[in-house]
């Protein structure tokens, strides 16, 4: 039974309750990159939140880009169709 500082909270974890997230192809990091499970969660709730957020600014600008160019087609129609009139 080995016990480990993790290096996010600094909480001491049972490292067989805890296993460490730094897993590689190669095998398991270094020990001083555990990070406990409760940090590895938050981690990735954050992480989703990010995802989401920067999903969410894409779709605003597009949909601001979009605006634009609608505008611009009814200013310049409606200064063809008055220069038609004139």
């Amino acid at each position: 039974m080995e016990i480990l500082e993790c290096g996010m909270c600094g909480s001491w974890r049972q490292v067989d309750l805890f296993p460490s997230g730094n897993n590689r192809e190669g095998g398991t990091m270094a020990d001083d990159n555990f990070v406990c499970l409760p940090c590895q969660r938050e981690v990735r709730e954050m992480q989703e939140m990010e995802r989401a957020l920067d999903e969410y600014e894409k779709g605003r600008r597009r949909m601001q880009s979009q605006m634009r160019r609608v505008l611009l087609d009814q200013v310049v129609d409606s200064g063809i169709k008055r220069s038609l009139l004139a």
